[in-house]
């Protein structure tokens, strides 16, 4: 009896560990600035890129490098706020997503940011609730959308179409963390058990049938093909619109190795990487199809990424970034 229980133990191990290659790599890596952990980064080429990060309750820092990352020059923003994300439009004008919805804007390359104040009718949160810009993303013709969420039940879903004069929102009942859309019309928003689209310019979300983990990025490859991963770490892709999904990566099970994906970015339609918890890098050239684990001697947590001239950069925590060819 004790051998029979001993070989289902195995049996369910072997399930668990889902097979997939393997390729060491030897990231360079930048030292920002101490120990501050970096949550987002917009490399706007292989000179000039920006970083932003901090600590909940006690500060909030933006950071620009000239040099390709051998030299930074620090900006301390405004309330002691930690940032979570940053988003370029161009090389001029960009945005920082922070605690509480607090939102700064930046018109002059990051060489100073103010502060964007929501009026009353523009605050979807009750001021118990803290939730933080998670993720945002210019769409063209002057329309700015980004997500926010807390404390797995709060979520909100922001859209401005006069580059952030004014807003208007939604809410959900779900942590909200990522979103990615096609074009100005179509897009898909993800959270704590939840994936959501929109084929009308984000004036309503629908649900999609697939709540198996806790969304932690999802990328619009085309009208049919998106990609997403989860905090439990699945990989899961669906080819006709979110109609029914297909698992490429199962979640964590109760007997296999554990793994957590922080965030997700596409290079172009076939390359894309998905990133995470102790260094954990994963990445595609199939469009999400397979994927391959990038070893490396990093353990820190890897939180978001960056395209530049031919180049991944990742924002981890420790004061790291982490950059490496694509191909």
């Amino acid at each position: 009896m004790k051998s029979t229980g001993i070989y289902i133990l195995l049996s369910l191990t072997l399930l668990s560990c889902k097979k997939y290659k393997r390729v060491e790599i030897t990231p360079e890596v930048l030292q920002v600035d101490g120990n501050t952990n970096l949550y987002g980064i917009d490399f706007r080429n292989g000179s000039v890129g920006y970083v932003v990060g901090g600590q909940r309750n006690e500060y909030g820092f933006a950071f620009k490098t000239m040099d390709g990352g051998q030299t930074w020059a620090k900006t301390v923003l405004e309330d002691e706020l930690c940032a979570y994300t940053i988003h370029f439009m161009n090389d001029s004008i960009g945005w920082i997503g922070s605690d509480f919805v607090r939102l700064s804007k930046t018109t002059d390359a990051g060489q100073t940011w103010t502060t964007h104040w929501f009026e009353s009718n523009e605050l979807a949160f009750h001021e118990e609730n803290r939730p933080g810009i998670k993720q945002i993303q210019y769409l063209g013709d002057s329309i700015i959308a980004f997500v926010s969420g807390e404390n797995y039940q709060v979520g909100n879903i922001y859209r401005s179409e006069d580059l952030g004069t004014s807003w208007s929102f939604d809410t959900t009942n779900y942590e909200l963390n990522s979103l990615s859309y096609l074009n100005s019309e179509m897009g898909f928003i993800g959270g704590y058990g939840y994936l959501g689209k929109t084929t009308n310019a984000g004036q309503h979300f629908g649900r999609m049938d697939f709540d198996g983990d806790y969304f932690t990025g999802v990328a619009m490859l085309s009208a049919n093909e998106v990609v997403a991963i989860g905090n439990k770490g699945g990989i899961y892709k669906t080819t006709n619109g979110g109609n029914s999904w297909k698992t490429i990566l199962s979640a964590n099970t109760a007997f296999g190795k554990r793994r957590a994906f922080h965030q997700l970015g596409f290079y172009d339609s076939n390359t894309g990487y998905a990133i995470g918890q102790y260094g954990l890098i994963m990445r595609t050239m199939d469009a999400g199809n397979t994927w391959t684990l990038l070893e490396t001697d990093i353990d820190a947590h890897l939180n978001d990424l960056s395209f530049a001239d031919s180049k991944v950069y990742i924002a981890a925590n420790d004061g790291k970034i982490l950059s490496f060819s694509i191909y």
